[in-house]
Order: structure tokens, then C-alpha cells, then sequence
């Protein structure tokens, strides 16, 4: 096979993987998922100091009791990075009218 022949199927075969990578990368990015690293021992042994996460955002209406969340409480841990926990206890917040009065809700009768 002569040397033009090879570069013409390297580039066949390199041009669509590329193309397939790029593709990969843009989606990627757009798509919410992002990375972390797990700091403290505090999830063992789900996850061991120093593994890496991919977490999604999401809304609090979609977390379930036994989650892991990843969240910022700089009031709370004073330093801005993320905090991982899982989830225990999910508490309804009182819903209030447009003048920040307490609602009536099922359970108030």
C-alpha cells in the first residue's frame, strides 16, 4: 500500500472519530453534568476520599430521602466549594400568598 493510500485511511478513519469527539465535548457542556472531587472521609464508604463525582443539577422538587446532594452553604461551613450529603429528611416549606402570609394547605384543614 502506497503512502498516499495510508494517509487517505488514516484520515477516514481519524476525521469521523474526531468529529464524533467534538460532538461528545458540546454536549457534554451543555448538558449540566459537571465533576467533582469528594473532599473528607464524611461519605464513606459510598464514596472514599479523592473519587470523582459527575452530578447533574436539578430542582429541589426532585430530590428523593436518600440522595446525594451537592450543594453551597458559606453561611453554614464558612468556605464557598460544594458540600456533599446525602439526603435524610425532606421538610415541606409552608407555602405563602403574593403578601408573605402562611397558606392553608391540606394538612391545615
Amino acid at each position: 500500500m502506497g503512502t498516499v493510500r495510508k494517509l487517505a485511511v488514516t484520515a477516514w478513519v481519524l476525521g469521523p472519530l474526531g468529529l464524533v469527539l467534538v460532538i461528545g465535548a458540546v454536549w457534554w457542556l451543555r448538558s449540566g453534568f459537571q465533576g467533582a472531587t469528594v473532599p473528607s472521609e464524611s461519605m464513606s464508604p459510598t464514596y472514599a476520599v479523592g473519587d470523582r463525582v459527575i452530578f447533574e443539577g436539578v430542582g429541589g422538587g426532585e430530590i428523593r430521602r436518600g440522595d446525594v446532594v451537592l450543594y453551597t452553604a458559606p453561611e453554614r461551613f464558612r468556605f464557598g466549594s460544594g458540600v456533599m450529603q446525602r439526603v435524610a429528611v425532606l421538610r415541606e416549606r409552608p407555602r405563602r400568598d403574593g403578601a408573605g402570609r402562611r397558606r392553608a394547605g391540606p394538612a391545615d384543614g
